[in-house]
C-alpha cells in the first residue's frame, strides 16, 4: 500500500514523524498553518513545502527578502510581519481585450460557459465577457474592488486581514466561500490573470481551479525577468522586483508579490500538483511574453512545455528532489 501512494520516494526518518501527525491531528489546515508560521515567518516553500531555499533578493514592496526554493523554483515573501492595508490594483485593459478575444474564439454559440474569476481588479474582463457566457461570478479580498463591481456578475469576498496568520489565510477563505457556494456543476472556466502571485498561499488557490474548473488559465510575471545574483557579503544587491515602479510610501501593502514563478516552477505544478486526468501547457502569457501562463486549453497560451495524461506523466515528482508525499496530501485534503 505505501508504495502505491508513492511513498517508497521518501526517507524513512521523514515517514514516520508525518504518520504520527496525520493520525493524531483532527483539524488539517489550521494545523499546517500552526506548522509552517514561526513568528509570523513561513518557514517553508508555501508551494512545495520544501525547507531548502536560499535569500535571493529584498522585496521592493515588503521591504523583506524573497527565498528561492531549491526543489520547484519558486521565488516567495516569508516575513509576513507587515502593514494592512489593501492596495487598489487595476486591471490591463490590453490583457482583458486578448483574454476576451481568446474565450470568445474558444466558447460555442448558446453562451451557457460559466467563469469564475479569482482577483476581478477593476472589473474589466468582467465587463467585456458578460454578454458572451451564462454567469461570471467573482471573488477577491476585501470590499474596496466591489465599488467597479456589475450588477449582473455574482461577486464575493472574503474579510480583509488583520494579522499574519490571517493573510496567509485569505486563500483558504476564498476557497472556502467557493466551495460552500458552488452547489452544481464545475465552472466551465476559472481565470486569474496575475492574481496568484497576490497570495502567500498559492497552493489553495491551485487547489480552487483544479477543483471547480473544468478549464482554466493562470497568468502570472515572469520570475526569469530579474536573474541578477542574491546578495554581496549577506548584504542585498538592490530592490526586486524590477518592474515595480511603487515608492516608499507604497510598501506594506497587502496584495503585493509575494510570489514569483519560473516556467520550471509551473512544470513541477502539472506534475505535481494537480490532475492527472488532464493536458497542461505551460508557458508564455498571450498577451505579454514577459508573463508566463498555465492553462488547460492550447488556446489560452503560449506552450513551451505541454504536461498530458499519459502513464509517463502519472508519477508523483520529477524535481531535484523527492517531495513529501504526506505534506501534499495535507495540503489537498482541505
Amino acid at each position: 500500500m505505501l508504495q502505491g501512494l508513492g511513498l517508497f520516494l521518501i526517507p524513512y526518518d521523514t515517514i514516520i514523524p508525518h504518520f504520527e501527525a496525520l493520525f493524531t491531528k483532527t483539524s488539517f489546515y489550521f494545523d499546517i498553518i500552526n506548522g509552517m508560521l514561526e513568528k509570523n515567518k513561513i518557514i517553508v516553500c508555501p508551494l512545495c513545502m520544501s525547507r531548502n531555499s536560499e535569500i535571493y533578493k529584498r522585496s521592493k514592496e515588503f521591504g523583506v527578502p524573497f527565498y528561492k526554493c531549491s526543489r520547484c523554483d519558486l521565488l516567495s515573501i516569508r516575513d509576513l510581519n507587515h502593514g494592512i492595508e489593501i492596495a487598489a490594483n487595476p486591471s490591463n485593459k490590453g490583457r482583458c481585450k486578448e483574454y476576451k478575444r481568446r474565450l470568445i474564439s474558444v466558447f460555442g454559440d448558446e453562451k451557457k460557459e460559466t467563469i469564475l474569476e479569482v482577483g476581478p481588479g477593476d472589473y474589466i474582463l468582467c465587463a467585456y465577457m458578460e454578454e458572451y457566457c451564462g454567469e461570471y461570478t467573482t471573488i477577491d479580498v476585501g470590499t474596496n474592488f466591489l465599488q467597479n463591481a456589475s450588477t449582473s456578475s455574482i461577486n464575493y469576498s472574503v474579510p480583509s486581514p488583520s494579522t499574519p496568520e490571517e493573510i496567509f489565510n485569505c486563500s483558504q477563505l476564498i476557497y472556502e466561500k467557493i466551495s460552500k457556494e458552488k452547489k452544481k456543476d464545475k465552472f466551465s472556466w476559472g481565470l486569474s490573470l496575475h492574481s496568484l502571485e497576490h497570495s502567500p498561499d498559492p497552493m489553495v488557490l491551485l487547489k480552487l481551479f483544479d477543483d471547480f474548473c473544468e478549464n482554466w488559465v493562470i497568468e502570472v510575471p515572469d520570475g526569469e525577468r530579474t536573474k541578477e545574483g542574491a546578495t554581496v557579503n549577506n548584504k542585498f544587491k538592490g530592490d526586486f522586483p524590477v518592474w515595480s515602479n511603487q515608492n516608499q510610501k507604497h510598501l506594506k501593502k497587502v496584495g503585493g508579490h509575494y510570489q514569483l514563478f519560473h516556467i520550471n516552477t509551473l512544470e513541477w505544478i502539472a506534475r505535481n500538483l494537480l490532475r492527472k486526468d488532464k493536458v497542461y501547457y505551460i508557458g508564455k502569457s498571450v498577451f505579454q511574453l514577459n508573463s508566463l501562463a498555465i492553462s488547460t486549453h492550447r488556446e489560452l497560451c503560449v506552450p513551451v512545455i505541454t504536461i498530458g495524461s499519459s502513464a509517463a506523466n502519472m508519477t508523483w515528482a520529477l524535481s531535484k528532489e523527492p517531495m513529501n508525499v504526506l505534506d501534499l496530501f495535507w495540503r489537498r485534503s482541505l
